[in-house]
């Protein structure tokens, strides 16, 4: 870099140069900000069951409101160059609805809201800087409370198809694509998007105090092996009904089960914590190596990591597998539930650890598990 300055021959003159032809540019992006209007975004709709609350993330400021940044951003250039005025002094109101709303924080952009009676209300987001005024609403429908009968799980069991549409396409994924999943989830050579049942043979070696290797590819790709677990239960659910294809195919699928059960489990760890991604070290964007001992589970850093993502997966797995079995193997069954009693243990209200996932999936695998549970063994166990 040097060798280049010195053979432009670099001047003060030229610098300064340089400068003045930029500054009309700084002064036109300033003036541009300035002239921005004042604009507000209250947030999207969304449906609320009583008592629960709703969290709401408004935004005021002048011009465009800021594009989200994260997973799938293109990371488009943003539409006005940054404001030049300070944000604006926000407030929340109750535009229209049935019962009162009663905000945490009525000035702040993100606060939450409670109310006092299902219905249909309108939610407005105010902003004003003396001069102007800029408002935006959104609705929330408020649903009645839960009533106290719960409702029934749903079991998949053993059934035929004779419908010629459907047994043709269940066929293709049996003899197809399930089998094609699994030759890929075995694979060690892949070099894109790996990481399928080596990550759960080499998180295995670690927790046994032996020498193992790094987690690959994405930190949600224990999620391949788990939802292909229950696509291979599912699918043994299915008669054949004496198609040759279909009964090559559940053999693999019974062999590739024994050949994994095994392996998935001796990645779980003593507490019933089971990510891989956490488990062992794995590479960084850079290349380079990281100890993932130094990240603690459930940490706010790592929200994106898919902690409840691949958890929730392994839960519904698990219910699969046992009920394609009679409820004969409990293996897997046995693991959820101390997977979903590591959850359990840890997080909930005070003294236990807050959290949400970056993703959905856990939520729904716990409901479906303790529903499971309470049917199963009785006594409200899958509550606890």
């Amino acid at each position: 870099m040097s060798g280049n300055l010195k053979q432009r021959k670099l001047t003060r003159r030229t610098m300064l140069g340089g400068a003045a032809a930029l500054a009309p540019a700084v002064r036109t992006s300033i003036a541009l900000a300035e002239e921005q209007p004042l604009s507000a975004v209250a947030g999207i709709d969304r449906v609320v069951v009583l008592p629960a609350k709703t969290y709401l993330k408004g935004w005021a400021g002048f011009g465009a409101p800021p594009r989200a940044q994260g997973r799938g951003s293109r990371g488009d250039a943003p539409l006005a160059p940054p404001p030049a005025k300070p944000a604006p002094p926000v407030a929340w109101s109750k535009e229209s609805g049935p019962g009162k709303v009663a905000f945490a924080d009525p000035e702040a952009p993100t606060t939450v809201a409670s109310f006092t009676a299902p219905g249909a209300y309108v939610l407005k987001l105010t902003a004003s800087d003396g001069n102007a005024r800029a408002s935006s609403t959104l609705n929330v429908q408020v649903e009645p409370p839960l009533t106290a009968q719960p409702l029934n799980a749903v079991y998949t069991k053993n059934f035929s198809i004779r419908s010629p549409l459907w047994n043709a396409r269940a066929k293709a994924l049996m003899v197809n694509w399930i089998p094609h999943c699994i030759d890929q989830i075995n694979r060690t050579d892949l070099a894109v998007g790996p990481g399928g049942i080596d990550n759960f043979v080499e998180a295995g070696k670690a927790l046994r105090g032996e020498p193992h290797g790094p987690h690959k590819g994405y930190v949600f790709s224990n999620a391949w092996v788990h939802q292909t677990v229950e696509a291979m239960s599912i699918a043994l659910m299915i008669d054949a009904g004496g198609d040759r294809e279909i009964i090559q195919a559940h053999e693999k699928m019974r062999a590739t089960l024994e050949d994994w059960i095994p392996k998935i489990l001796a990645a779980q760890e003593p507490d019933g914590y089971l990510q891989t991604a956490f488990t062992l070290s794995r590479l960084g964007r850079e290349g380079n190596l990281i100890d993932t001992r130094s990240f603690k589970h459930w940490d706010p850093a790592h929200r994106g990591d898919h902690e409840g993502y691949v958890a929730g997966y392994f839960l519904e797995s698990a219910i699969n597998h046992y009920l394609m079995t009679g409820l004969k193997d409990a293996r897997l069954y046995h693991a959820a539930r101390k997977l979903a009693d590591c959850w359990c243990n840890n997080l909930g209200p005070a003294p236990k650890r807050a959290w949400y996932d970056g993703h959905q999936e856990m939520e729904q695998a716990l409901v479906r598990l303790g529903r499971f549970v309470n049917d199963l063994e009785g006594g409200g166990r899958g509550a606890q």
